[in-house]
């Protein structure tokens, strides 16, 4: 229950926010040709906002697969984020205020194997995503934002191999789920460069229909720093 006050009270203080910050400069001077008083007001409005127009995003994500959100300090947060980290990428195109995007996340990893002549054990853990933003605001310095997605998540053992070449085990597809998540964040936008933060809320996880993977385990949450350019 208190993650879905969280949530909520998240989403109520971005939608406070936007009417607190969201305002348009508009200056209109009266001129005796109506085309001129257009051009003056634009230009004034562009000048204000100190931004160009952004119509596709791309960059970096680090996401991190938390249990729980809530810590008793700062250090626990910190170990619980790094221990369970996934770094990758995003792209989204922003239409007005929606924005339609993806992201990729993966992580290798490995164990002592137990072949001989095999000195690791390979591990690839993925998840991807497609998400659905709306943004506050079109184009400003604070950028907060709501997002839904619909995912996929998975982990596969990649095939091992002696050191004469012959195949040893591996190439073994674990586990696979798909997910929808919800959440919101925060970014910061500098002219054509933008950081930011946000947290995601699993609310569904399972196997894909008619399949006879095993669901894998991911987390509750997701909390991911990014940054990117506007192009």
């Amino acid at each position: 229950m208190r993650y879905k006050i969280i949530t909520i009270a998240v989403v109520f203080a971005c939608m406070i926010a936007s009417q607190v910050f969201a305002h348009d400069a508009e200056i209109v001077i009266e001129v005796d040709d109506p085309s001129d008083q257009v051009e003056v007001t634009v230009e004034k409005t562009q000048k204000e906002t100190g931004h160009d127009q952004d119509a596709v995003r791309l960059g970096i994500v680090a996401g991190s697969e938390m249990s729980e959100i809530l810590f008793n300090d700062h250090h626990e947060f910190q170990v619980e984020f790094n221990e369970h980290i996934l770094p990758g990428f995003y792209a989204e195109v922003l239409i007005g205020h929606i924005g339609l995007g993806t992201t990729a996340l993966a992580r290798f990893s490995k164990t002592t194997s137990i072949y001989p002549g095999v000195d690791y054990e390979w591990n690839l853990s993925w998840i991807g995503t497609l998400d659905l933003r709306y943004h506050f605001f079109e184009q400003s310095f604070l950028d907060p934002f709501v997002e839904g997605g619909l995912g996929c998540a998975g982990s596969v053992d990649l095939p091992e191999y002696t050191e004469d070449g012959e195949y040893a085990d591996g190439g073994d597809l674990e586990a696979l789920s798909i997910f929808v998540q919800i959440g919101g964040g925060l970014a910061v936008r500098l002219d054509r460069f933008h950081v930011g933060a946000k947290v995601m809320w699993r609310i569904y996880n399972d196997v894909p229909p008619v399949t006879q993977f095993q669901p894998i385990d991911v987390a509750d949450f997701q909390v991911a720093l990014f940054a990117g350019i506007g192009i």
